[in-house]
This record gives C-alpha cells, structure tokens and sequence, in this order.
C-alpha cells in the first residue's frame, strides 16, 4: 500500500514511507499470506479500474458512431425494443444531439488519481482503502459516447472501485482467517 491515514474523530494524520513500511511490516509479521493477497488483490482492482476508467474527449467520433452507440445502449442497456430506439435517436437527432459541432470537453484526469491505501481507525482498526480523489469521480457516468462495454449510464466508481473492492473482501478475509489459524497452532 502507498499510504497509511490515521483519523480520530476530527483530527487524521497520513503516513508514509517509513510509516507505511511499519504498517506493511506489522501485518507481513502478524497475517503474512493475508498482506500478500491484500496487496495483490488492491494493485489489481487498481490497474483494471486504471485500464477500463472513462476519458473525455479522448476520441472524436462521427454522428452516424454516436447513433449506433446510442441505438446499442437504448437497447442492450436500458431494454428498449429497436423500433422504439430509433424513435428515441431520431428524436434526440432532430435536437442536434449527435452533431459533432458540439464543444468536447477535455479530461480532467480522474484516471490519474485512484490511490490505494491502509486507514486506522480510532478504535484501532485497519481499512484498506481504494478509492478516486477526484471530487467527481462518483458522478462518471458511462453515457453514448463512452468507449465501454458498461451499460449507458453506470457508475463506473462503482463498477470499476466499489463492487470489485466488495468481491475481494472474502478473498481477504479467508486469507486473514487461514493466517489466524496458522498462529493458533
């Protein structure tokens, strides 16, 4: 893990280097397989969401692209019939919705700033953490333009950070479970 956060109430206080490397080492003496898993199972959610994570503008696509892509998530994402997709995108078309003149915003590099990370609590817990420092990272919406396989309008903090986090808590916890029965021998 990169970083350790220590909070209390309202006072927190981050460590790193030599403190980081205390907390690592802490937990290789106490639970050694588990902080492998942990970290392998971190820094692998981190480099998908990094690899899968949407960026604006990064491409410039033609009208007749934005239509099919609003066709394929009108109908694959959200469920509609054909018939009423393409009543959708010819009404969505008479709007100037898919015209290129439109300004493109450029990214503000949200890609860049996922972290991974160990908080511990008040009452002495550790938190792993993974997360996305961008105040609007959770507002990402996969939308017509969206170079993904995600359905048109998920969270991609929540499919790429948070349901990926969830999965690899049993992992983690069988780890620390075998690691504590280990020590009980």
């Amino acid at each position: 893990m990169k970083g350790s956060k220590i909070k209390s109430g309202n006072v927190s206080s981050s460590i790193s280097g030599t403190g980081t490397n205390l907390v690592n080492e802490l937990l290789k003496k106490v639970t050694p397989n588990a902080q492998k898993v942990i970290q392998a199972e971190f820094e692998r959610i981190e480099q998908h969401a990094r690899a899968q994570w949407l960026v604006r503008g990064a491409k410039k696509i033609t009208p007749e692209q934005r239509k099919k892509r609003a066709f394929q998530a009108l109908t694959k994402g959200k469920g509609y019939s054909p018939e009423k997709a393409e009543g959708i995108i010819a009404s969505m078309d008479n709007k100037g919705s898919f015209q290129n003149d439109k300004a493109v915003e450029i990214s503000k590099g949200s890609k860049d700033k996922i972290y991974t990370g160990i908080r511990i609590t008040e009452n002495a817990q550790i938190r792993f953490v993974i997360g996305n420092s961008a105040p609007y990272a959770w507002a990402i919406r996969v939308g017509v333009d969206s170079e993904t396989d995600m359905p048109m309008g998920t969270r991609i903090s929540n499919e790429l950070l948070w349901k990926p986090s969830k999965k690899a808590t049993d992992i983690i916890a069988e780890a620390i479970a075998e690691d504590l029965l280990k020590s009980l021998k």
